[in-house]
């Protein structure tokens, strides 16, 4: 029976000794198979101590020796590998204990340089059974971390190659399982997930989210962004529930979407079909640059495919379905008070074959009806304008043929009374006179040309023009004072009457008309 002893601490032994001096010696069991090997290091002074526990406390295999730091290696034989095996279902199957670690590590893998195809860590668990439990649990309850300070730190200093991966995460679920998840309870002024690029990217991605989804995209995107809270935004540049900012690009794009082969789908939709907005905006774009705006507006629509338009909708397509009352469906404002030579809305076509167009620059198509519609399908408002022009038409293009400046054309129905194919009003006390008048035809250079045509081929017993002034007096309903003495005031068509003098043929009545400036009455007769 081996000797046994009440210590084991050396200094304080009760005066027994035991001094076995071995070296590759072992330990047998009844067996006589080995169960403990002592090998012999020369000129060693470092050791090991095991120490036995009280009820509650655990038994301690402990290093020991001269040196103020001594390791503890385990060193298993070929594949075999360190198993630490927990005999209860719950507790902890290794618990490492660093209470007074402040810089150091408390477990330290950092002889792999051989590693290829290896596993550093692998945690493992095959089961079915696994619901709630965690794999990897990093617990901190730190309120002074800084800066360099980190719960986890994946950090890779050398060049990899151009399919490699550093950190993946993975899972063949097929149902609503979240890959990653981060949660921020109580963070305000933090923030949740930073990627920062340092170095000059050019092909290279901070975030890149690939999806070869081939399915119907049901309540959420490849990328789904949910705020469920009703905060607000108090600055115009920054906050918000997305912010993209680029403060230091000069000439390259911000936000690009593309989607290559789109057809009926949408590339970019913004909805809101469940609140009212008043002084809001679904999309808004606010720049203050005062450089000059070049070959690119604030906002550019471009399409440069050849396509055509069967459903009166284009390249750009704004639809208010449920517009009531006095709303505006689009509105441009300029508000500066500097404006001289600004235009508000510049519509342009140019083209190298545009011989045979038959279409219309803009088109204007007003669907309401009824005797209250009162409305108009373009209304032009001057408010301030008194030397300028409410709408001015230019065609220095046109010759011989059949273009117009102003087309009215009226087809497919009846004017009735009260309605006009063209209408001129004023409600003012108006005094003009050579100009500022209701109606000015002016053509400076035209020698032998008609200056106004009224033509009316079917015309029977209706009339071709006509003034209607009531309250006339001392005015003139037609004024030719302008035309020479010698040439024509009138040209009408003529016929031989009666040969009988005027003097013994009363006239049917007489006419005034004013000639240099004095009232003259013309005798008329009727067709006998």
């Amino acid at each position: 029976m081996p000797r046994q002893f009440s210590s084991y601490d050396y200094p304080t032994k009760l005066g027994v000794e035991l001094d076995i001096p071995v070296d590759l010696g072992d330990l047998n069991d009844s067996n006589g198979n080995e169960m403990l090997e002592l090998d012999a290091v020369a000129s060693a002074v470092n050791y090991f101590r095991f120490a036995n526990s009280a009820t509650g406390d655990p038994v301690i295999l402990s290093a020991r020796g001269d040196d103020t730091n001594v390791g503890f290696d385990i060193d298993p034989l070929g594949t075999g590998a360190f198993r630490v095996l927990s005999g209860a279902d719950t507790g902890n199957a290794v618990d490492i204990v660093s209470t007074a670690l402040t810089t150091g590590k408390s477990i330290d893998l950092s002889d792999l340089d051989a590693i290829t195809t290896g596993k550093a860590i692998h945690i493992d668990a095959t089961g079915i059974t696994h619901t709630s439990g965690i794999l990897v649990h990093l617990d901190s309850a730190g309120t002074v971390i800084t800066g360099d300070g980190r719960l986890f730190l994946s950090d890779h200093t050398g060049a990899t190659t151009t399919s490699g991966t550093l950190n993946e995460f993975k899972t063949a679920a097929t149902d609503e399982t979240i890959v990653v998840a981060i949660t921020t309870a109580a963070m305000i002024d933090g923030v949740a997930l930073s990627i920062t690029g340092t170095t000059g990217m050019t092909t290279g991605s901070l975030i890149k989210a690939s999806s070869s989804t081939a399915g119907a995209l049901a309540t959420n995107g490849v990328i789904s962004l949910t705020a469920t809270g009703a905060f607000t935004s108090t600055s115009a540049t920054n906050g918000g529930f997305v912010e993209v900012k680029a403060n230091s690009t000069t000439a390259g794009t911000v936000v690009n979407v593309v989607s290559s082969g789109l057809t009926t789908g949408i590339a970019l939709q913004l909805s809101n079909g469940t609140s009212a907005i008043t002084t809001g905006s679904m999309v808004r774009v606010t720049t203050s640059g005062t450089g000059i705006i070049a070959t690119n507006g604030i906002v550019s629509v471009r399409h440069a495919g050849i396509f055509t338009s069967t459903s009166n909708v284009g390249v750009l397509d704004v639809v208010a379905s449920a517009l009531v009352g006095a709303g505006t469906v689009v509105r441009f404002a300029a508000t500066a008070a500097s404006q001289t030579a600004a235009e508000i809305l510049n519509i342009t076509q140019s083209g190298a074959t545009l011989t045979a167009y038959t279409g219309s620059i803009a088109s204007v198509t007003a669907g309401f009806s009824g005797s209250s519609s009162t409305g108009s399908a373009v209304l032009i408002t001057a408010v301030n304008d008194t030397a300028g022009d409410a709408l001015k038409i230019v065609s220095n293009a046109v010759t011989l043929g059949a273009a117009t400046l102003i087309n009215l054309s009226h087809t497919t129905s009846i004017l009735g009374a009260g309605s006009s194919m063209l209408r001129i009003t004023s409600t003012g006390v108006d005094t003009g006179t050579t100009t500022g008048t209701m109606l000015d035809i002016s053509a400076t250079a035209a020698q032998a040309a008609h200056l106004a045509i009224i033509t009316g081929a079917g015309l029977t017993s209706g009339i071709g023009l006509k003034f209607t002034l009531a309250a006339l007096t001392t005015g003139s309903a037609i004024d030719t004072t302008g035309i020479a003495a010698t040439k024509q005031n009138f040209n009408m068509n003529s016929t031989t009457g009666s040969t009988a003098a005027p003097q013994t043929n009363a006239p049917t009545g007489f006419f005034k008309i004013g000639i240099g400036g004095t009232d003259q009455w013309v005798p008329y007769y009727n067709s006998s």
